[in-house]
């Protein structure tokens, strides 16, 4: 039989005991795990992977719209790095119904209904989708997630615009405009209507704002084509023109040393220019002649050329000749001659002619 007091100790024991149990428990335990309405997806799902460059605001359990309509909710949040695995990334996990079809290029968004309301996810599919649809594991890449802005970025946008200047500086822009326009109303009215018939005469010279566009666009295919052109010389050039500008400083100097030195231009020709007058008379005919001659030359060789190959050389394989008549310089006819047969005769058997 035990004694009261030890059976007082066992059952404080047991009680202390229960206590550290139930708090161990509570401890690990979080609101959302509860299931509380909202906070699960009612049926079968299936699980996407959505990444966000940022979730802050986003609490545990947030929903999940499709086209407005809820589709899941957000099972967690976790740190990894985007499909090109360069740049980390929030990824959220997301329980979606297994009836809803979502297309592989949807886009997803952290946003809230109202100004002061709760973040959450929605989704929107691209115009006219028709698949592929994302599976049971699925992403949605960060080329296609953005975060609306939030509540403390307007604000701090705000208080910026208020205290940075900017409305101070529109306003000085507003007076300037105002200032640049004349006091005058009639002059304004005419400077409007000037840049009217401006405006309407671009715009009827529509053909020639398309030439000089695209005289420009050549001009910048031809830039873009000579670009290792430019670049030599941009690179090269001005050290050549401080070269070239050294080398005139220099001949300039040089100039000026001998200034004291250098003779007048006029005390060289002016007393001389007779003789140089006599020189010239003379020596421009021999270039006149020398000139002509220059042009004449081809012909002349080619009509001695002619001259050798048709006449003088067949001649000599076969010299003779024939006496035809006999004139005197005046063109009439002489009288014939008395010859000496036997004395011509061997003339030309001297010469050759005849055998």
């Amino acid at each position: 039989m035990r004694a009261p007091g030890a059976t007082m100790r066992n059952a404080t024991v047991a009680a202390i005991t229960a206590m550290l149990v139930l708090v161990t428990g509570a401890c690990s335990l979080r609101p959302t795990d509860l299931p509380l309405p909202g906070t699960r997806v009612d049926g079968p799902s299936y699980a996407i992977s959505v990444e966000f460059p940022s979730v802050l605001n986003l609490p545990a359990r947030s929903k999940v719209l499709f086209n407005g309509s809820r589709i899941g909710v957000l099972r967690e949040v976790r740190l990894g790095r985007d499909q090109s695995g360069r740049r980390r990334v929030a990824i959220a996990t997301l329980d979606i119904e297994r009836d809803v079809a979502i297309p592989v290029d949807s886009r997803a968004e952290l946003t809230q209904a109202t100004l002061l309301g709760d973040f959450y996810i929605a989704v929107t599919p691209p115009p006219d989708a028709v698949g592929p649809y994302l599976g049971d594991g699925g992403r949605i890449g960060l080329a296609h997630t953005a975060v609306s802005p939030q509540v403390e970025e307007l604000l701090g946008g705000i208080a910026a615009l208020a205290n940075g200047g900017t409305v101070a500086t529109l306003q000085r822009v507003v007076t300037n405009a105002n200032k640049a326009f004349p006091a005058d109303v009639t002059d304004r009215d005419t400077g409007i209507e000037v840049l009217r018939a401006l405006i309407a005469r671009s715009a009827s010279e529509g053909e020639s704002v398309k030439k000089i566009i695209d005289s420009i666009a050549a001009i910048t295919r031809t830039l873009d084509t000579n670009a290792a052109k430019l670049g030599f010389a941009f690179d090269f050039g001005p050290r050549r023109v401080q070269g070239a500008v050294s080398a005139f400083l220099g001949l300039s100097n040089v100039l000026n040393a001998l200034g004291p030195n250098v003779v007048p231009i006029g005390d060289l020709i002016i007393p001389r220019y007779p003789t140089l007058h006599g020189l010239v008379a003379v020596v421009d005919p021999l270039v006149a002649t020398a000139a002509r001659l220059d042009t004449q030359v081809p012909a002349d060789v080619a009509r001695l050329d002619r001259m050798l190959r048709d006449r003088i050389i067949p001649w000599l394989h076969h010299p003779q000749f024939d006496l035809v008549d006999v004139t005197t310089p005046d063109g009439r006819p002489a009288a014939a001659p008395t010859v000496d047969t036997r004395t011509l005769t061997a003339v030309l058997r001297m010469i050759g002619a005849v055998r």
